[in-house]
């Protein structure tokens, strides 16, 4: 238990030290941090005011200890935009990507599993093969195009919902948004694992037994299936916090992480980009250590060395 939970561990911290020190070097090794965070036309003495403001006349290994030193306290410096703390304004827009991905997430896992069992129990019958080829369209479906379908059809054309914004109303249609293709990739591994599961000696040998054929599927199969699901399901989460939710944000104005990563790369403000990527490579490696931890409860043969 001790060395999983190590290995664990060690997985977690080695991501987010690959993408704080990424971040670093492709802001600072390949740009110049100065002229980045200025307009092409300043003149010389406002670039040599941001260089001494970044530090960047001191030795390249010099800048990377302070660089972090800061991360680790959550201190990238005040934002040049606005001239708030950096993190703290990632901060607060945290729990509302959460809110959304998460949403979504759970949605996607809910009906995704749902029809993947139930298809997998009449495999090969006309519902099977409908649900099948239909989730195969989902999942191609990209998120951007879907939203701003959604967009005309419910906000624009019916006036059924607000266009943006945040909201309990406003959170309806990016979710459903960003739920679309995740719903049809996790049905489309819940239907391959329980049908395997179905077929499995020991599922046969509970059912000779007299077994409720609701407890054969519900307490015996699907435990053995949902190992696959939950790698997928944890995946789908991850795509949908540090990838999907910036396009979702944008297209319905959601003020989370992602509207703010966006408008910072648009004024080049380098310490909300920098305090953006570190907040989101530790949610990605809290997700991933919980998705390992989750795997031992659901098959406790499995242990990371």
């Amino acid at each position: 238990m001790t060395g999983s939970f190590l290995s664990t561990a060690g997985r977690a911290f080695t991501t987010v030290a690959f993408a704080t020190v990424l971040v670093f070097v492709l802001l600072h090794t390949f740009a110049d941090p100065a002229t980045l965070s200025i307009r092409p036309s300043a003149g010389p003495d406002l670039i040599r005011q941001r260089r001494e403001l970044f530090g960047l006349d001191d030795p390249y290994f010099v800048q990377l200890a302070r660089y972090l030193w800061g991360a680790i306290r959550l201190d990238f410096g005040n934002s040049l935009a606005t001239g708030l703390p950096a993190s703290e304004m990632v901060l607060e827009r945290l729990p509302r990507t959460l809110l959304l991905a998460t949403s979504a997430a759970l949605i996607a896992a809910f009906i995704g599993t749902s029809l993947g069992v139930l298809v997998a129990y009449y495999k090969d019958s006309a519902f099977d093969r409908l649900l099948t080829t239909l989730t195969f369209a989902l999942a191609a479906i990209a998120e951007f195009w879907f939203g701003l379908m959604l967009l005309v059809l419910f906000a624009v054309e019916l006036n059924l919902l607000p266009t943006g914004g945040y909201g309990p109303k406003e959170l309806i249609l990016p979710t459903a948004t960003l739920a679309l293709r995740p719903t049809g990739r996790i049905f489309q591994i819940s239907r391959s694992g329980m049908v395997e599961a179905l077929a499995l000696p020991h599922i046969q040998t509970a059912r000779s037994k007299g077994l409720a054929e609701r407890d054969v599927v519900l307490r015996h199969a699907l435990k053995n299936a949902s190992v696959a699901s939950v790698t997928l399901i944890g995946h789908e989460y991850v795509r949908l916090l540090v990838g999907a939710t910036v396009i979702v944000e944008v297209i319905f104005s959601w003020p989370g992480v992602g509207t703010l990563v966006v408008e910072a790369l648009r004024s080049h403000d380098l310490p909300v980009i920098e305090a953006s990527v570190f907040v989101m490579a530790i949610m990605v490696a809290t997700i991933n250590a919980a998705v390992d931890a989750l795997y031992t409860v659901l098959d406790p043969r499995i242990r990371y060395q």
